[in-house]
């Protein structure tokens, strides 16, 4: 059972890490999402607070190259 939890933890690290990133956020808030309340508030967080992303589109990261768009 601890491997499973510990699979799944990893896999929701991952996840907020991917997520933050493509905000233009430092990655590291990602693991936040790893952390059961603490999730909630970074959710909150950046759904209201303004994205580098969105002020500077060069500090996103470069695209996946397997990414295949609309």
């Amino acid at each position: 059972m601890p491997v499973i939890t510990a699979l799944i933890i990893g896999i929701l690290a991952w996840c907020g890490i991917r997520i933050v990133e493509r905000t233009g956020h430092n990655r590291w808030l990602g693991l936040l999402l790893a952390v059961p309340l603490l999730q909630l508030g970074l959710l909150v967080w950046l759904a209201t607070a303004e994205w580098p992303a969105h002020r500077n589109p060069r500090a996103l990261p470069p695209p996946d190259d397997d990414f295949e768009g609309p």
